[in-house]
């Protein structure tokens, strides 16, 4: 715990995290060449993106139990390894359905594999120094949508689509060996806490953890954040297509956009961790203050007439869309402690995986029916709000709730933690 061996850990996961974040946030380059490549409707080709995007969420609760029965090493190297050759092979595939079914759905579950591994095993290694070491590993989006987005770019303009998609395979392979770090069991610090627990029976109450069902803040967050997911990735889809459409400004340019919200998403990343750490600051306030934010820039967007006011809106999304998604394990982790988290984030990713699949594909169908981006972002910011607004409810909740069971796990773990420094010394 908060050992150097963790601080490598963190390091493995933040570079692992930066490539998957940088692949869903550059597929929006790719749009414009599937959509010539394969001669389909925007609404259809945007399930290629919304899959792949939403896919590694669905398939979180079995990637629970794949890292119950093999432990995150195993399940990690595993997720790249099919990444990189869903992709490889998929750029010899000129089938769209076919290449829907290599990249998506058998990427998809690549990615899941290996996101949800580097997000878990990070939170099992850090107590004190826990919000930082969320803040850096979430701060792999913006570092991912700058880096990856500009290899992409280069890769597409110069060499086409389908060796962009062999670049990525090589990328993912070689993120595998970085996995070798996670640790080759799911349960040894839970299997910790509970020697501790046993050996201190005398002087510790332990109270069983009520069903996550009757956890009144994480259904709260669960109702608010699968809307939320239902629209948060338009903007990463459509920003350049919209640009390019309708705004007149070039691809090059339009990926530029990436890059501003790439550097505010970081910063939004670290800032919103840091703030959660204040006593007199809600976290779910932070999370509500993030998402209305987002919505607000959405409904925006539409009037924007010059490429510099789209480049205010990009960073103001970023920025917000980065404490977001900093927020997220922490707020989950505050909602039912660090035992029962692996099973708190297979219910979410579920949840906002479904809703993240049909989103993008409802917003690209609003896009083509209207003929342009104006219902569908408009659509998107309403969508975005209503979702932001449902954590208002926590206010009605009784003030004794599973906060303060999160603190008591907090507590046993720095227990835990001194009592193993002290037995180094």
């Amino acid at each position: 715990m908060d050992s150097p061996w963790s601080w490598f850990i963190c390091f493995a996961a933040f570079i692992t995290l930066t490539f998957h974040n940088g692949s869903y946030y550059s597929f929006g380059l790719f749009l414009p060449s599937l959509l010539k490549h394969f001669r389909q409707p925007i609404a259809i080709t945007a399930w290629i993106g919304s899959l792949y995007m939403s896919l590694p969420w669905i398939f979180g609760p079995l990637v629970t139990r794949l890292i119950k029965r093999f432990g995150f090493r195993m399940t990690a190297i595993s997720g790249c390894l099919i990444m990189s050759i869903s992709f490889c092979v998929s750029s010899f595939v000129d089938n769209f359905w076919f290449f829907l079914v290599l990249f998506s759905v058998t990427g998809g579950l690549g990615s899941a594999m290996s996101y949800h591994c580097s997000v878990l095993v990070v939170l099992r290694h850090f107590v004190k120094w826990r919000s930082l070491a969320v803040g850096i590993t979430a701060s792999s989006s913006s570092v991912g949508m700058f880096v990856v987005t500009q290899i992409t770019e280069v890769l597409i303009s110069n060499y086409g689509f389908k060796n962009a998609l062999r670049g990525w395979a090589i990328l993912f392979l070689l993120a595998t060996p970085l996995a070798f770090s996670y640790d080759a069991k799911s349960d040894v610090t839970v299997a910790n806490v509970k020697r501790i627990e046993e050996g201190s029976e005398k002087n510790v109450e332990v109270i069983p953890a009520p069903s996550l069902l009757r956890n009144g803040r994480f259904i709260i967050y669960l109702v608010s954040v699968t809307p939320v997911f239902f629209v948060v990735f338009t903007l990463s889809i459509f920003l350049v297509k919209f640009c390019e459409s309708e705004l007149g400004i070039s691809t090059e340019r339009g990926s530029m956009l990436y890059t501003y919200m790439a550097i505010s998403y970081f910063f939004g990343n670290h800032l919103f961790c840091k703030l959660s750490e204040f006593k007199f600051i809600n976290i779910f306030d932070l999370y509500q203050f993030s998402t209305t934010c987002l919505g607000v820039c959405l409904f925006l967007l539409p009037v924007a007439t010059s490429y510099k006011f789209v480049v205010v809106l990009s960073v103001m999304f970023g920025l917000m869309d980065g404490g977001r998604y900093g927020l997220m394990p922490l707020i989950v982790l505050t909602c039912v402690g660090q035992k029962r988290i692996d099973q708190a984030w297979g219910y979410l990713t579920l949840f906002v995986g479904l809703s993240g699949v049909i989103g993008p594909v409802f917003i690209g169908f609003i896009a083509d029916t209207a003929d342009e981006y104006g219902p569908a972002f408009y659509t998107s910011g309403g969508i975005m709000v209503f979702g932001s607004t449902v954590v208002f409810l926590n206010r009605f909740l009784k003030k004794e709730n599973l906060v303060e069971e999160a603190h008591e796990e907090k507590h046993k773990f720095l227990e835990f933690f001194i009592q193993e420094k002290e037995t180094v010394l």
